[in-house]
């Protein structure tokens, strides 16, 4: 800015002033005349569309003249991939879960209602931030990509005494079947834990910590499995972008995909033969139908069809199958609010119906074509160190072990997300009982308002009329309204609902600036001005 402290305190005083008599965030035109005097030209509440499609919750904002606070997009910071906003169950189950069952129960809670409010937030999904992000705030991508973590001063000097490259393999070879013995524990754990409900184990926060204590083992694992991978991502990137030659670049790509035993990976290759075992015939019939075909579903499933309502005896073994292993997932998995494919199997069908058909590739087979790119790539890399390699094998031995070490653990990338999905939907079985008890109370009036409340205010409600619920849920669930109707969220913007964006480069004469919002086509010279 070209303007003295004192010119913009003067400035500031002035809009504050004016927003006072309004009684909102306004637009405010000002200007200096040459003695050096502030004028306030002309003032106006503010409506442009891109703030007023953002609603800000008004207890986010603050006064005017008092200290501004910034808000912070947390989908970015979730790397959560959904377009919808967060509700008070979502965000406070998403906190509890994680950090309970990865052993940081002690972690301090996020504020509560005094300003931190996760239904603001409503973003694309995280790929498409990745990419924008910068356009949208220069100094908070130079955080968010920032490189102070790996700086050498926090690196370990060596490793423990006690850990060597030998018992570091050993630990690597048994590590899937580690994790296959305690992932059966905790699914047993858990599925005793949603037969028994949230009333024997004393409320939602204790039913939620047992499903923790369950969890811990197997998801400790996994974490650590996943942290290992990291690293090895992030050279893979690197030289799949900067490698110096194409070969390098290719072989780099080949080596992050083809690893057999990636629950996400099964769980499609699930979705495309569950789809693929009913006759297309039966999907065109259903097209525009998908519920009245779950309703047959349930009939074979439960043996109530008839001669005619039947259906290929494949696709219920298929479908059973498909229920027990991922029932527990769905749309925006990872919050409590959205309902999973064992309770709307209209949303499994709406997903696998896309995989009916001869035209669509298996992704069983493209999973076994990349393994072989990447088998394909180890193999010139190790030849390429056996040719370089003179006296000392050291290189080799390497590469042997590198590629070893990534069959055996690559796979686990993407377990955490996964098994912490599986638990929130038993946490969120052990919430719809609530629900019901509270509806059956006349304390909600609507089932879905359950999800405006946190756990322990559930507890609370059940416990005794003493908590006005309704009082709590008018609320948030008119601003979830608000948020889930709002055209766009910006990454960053003030208790003012003042917009933050990075200042636009000088650019050469004549060059356009800005980001592409659709194709057009200039029919005539007056059109393209």
């Amino acid at each position: 800015t070209t303007l003295s402290e004192d010119e913009l305190l003067s400035l500031a005083k002035l809009v504050s002033s004016v927003e006072a008599a309004y009684g909102k965030p306004v637009d405010v035109e000002w200007a200096y005349t040459q003695q050096g005097e502030l004028k306030l030209q002309q003032a106006r509440p503010i409506t442009r569309p891109i703030t007023t499609k953002f609603p800000l919750d008004p207890a986010m904002l603050t006064k005017p003249g008092e200290p501004r606070r910034l808000y912070f997009d947390f989908h970015i910071a979730s790397d959560a991939t959904t377009i919808y906003p967060f509700t008070h169950m979502d965000l406070d189950a998403y906190w509890e879960v994680w950090t309970k069952a990865t052993g940081f129960g002690d972690i301090s809670h996020p504020p509560d209602d005094s300003g931190d409010h996760p239904s603001l937030t409503k973003q694309p999904g995280s790929i498409s931030m990745q990419v924008q992000r910068p356009a949208w705030d220069l100094y908070a991508a130079s955080i968010l990509k920032g490189k102070e973590a790996t700086n050498p001063k926090y690196k370990a000097e060596k490793l423990p005494d006690d850990v060597t490259f030998a018992n570091a393999w050993w630990l690597f070879r048994r590590m899937p079947l580690w994790h296959m013995l305690l992932l059966t524990t905790a699914r047993a754990e858990i599925k005793a834990i949603v037969a028994k409900g949230p009333t024997s184990q004393g409320g939602l926060i204790e039913y939620e910590n047992a499903f923790a204590r369950a969890a811990f083992p197997a998801l400790d694992l996994q974490c650590a499995g996943a942290f290992l991978t990291l690293s090895v991502f992030k050279e893979l990137g690197r030289q799949n972008k900067e490698g110096e030659t194409q070969q390098i670049r290719d072989g780099a790509a080949a080596m992050m995909l083809g690893y057999k035993g990636d629950p996400l990976m099964e769980m499609n290759i699930a979705m495309y033969h569950l789809a693929q075992s009913q006759p297309v015939e039966l999907w065109t019939e259903y097209d525009d139908k998908l519920d009245d075909l779950s309703d047959r579903i349930q009939r074979n499933v439960e043996g109530r069809a008839s001669t005619g309502d039947k259906l290929p005896a494949a696709f219920i073994t298929g479908w059973k199958e498909f229920m027990g292993d991922f029932g527990y997932d769905g749309t925006d998995q990872l919050f409590m609010s959205y309902p999973r494919y064992h309770e709307q199997p209209v949303l499994l069908l709406q997903k696998i119906r896309h995989s009916a058909g001869t035209d669509v590739k298996d992704p069983e087979q493209a999973m076994l074509q990349a393994r072989d790119r990447r088998q394909t790539a180890q193999k010139a890399q190790l030849d390429a160190a056996k040719a370089n390699a003179k006296w000392y094998k050291s290189t080799v031995q390497a590469v042997l072990k590198r590629n070893e070490a990534l069959d055996e653990v690559m796979w686990i990338r993407n377990s955490p997300k996964l098994f912490q999905s599986e638990i929130l939907s038993a946490v969120r079985t052990g919430v719809l009982v609530c629900e019901t008890q509270l509806l059956e109370a006349n304390r909600l009036d609507e089932a879905g308002y359950v999800f405006h409340l946190k756990l322990s205010e559930v507890d609370q409600g059940l416990c005794g009329p003493e908590l006005d619920l309704r009082y709590l849920i008018a609320p948030r669930e008119a601003q979830y309204l608000r948020a889930k109707c709002a055209g766009m969220t910006p990454f960053l913007v003030d208790s003012r609902c003042r917009i933050l964006k990075p200042d636009v480069k000088e650019q050469q004469p004549g060059m356009l600036v800005g980001m592409a919002i659709a194709p057009g086509q200039a029919k005539d010279p007056q059109e393209s001005k």
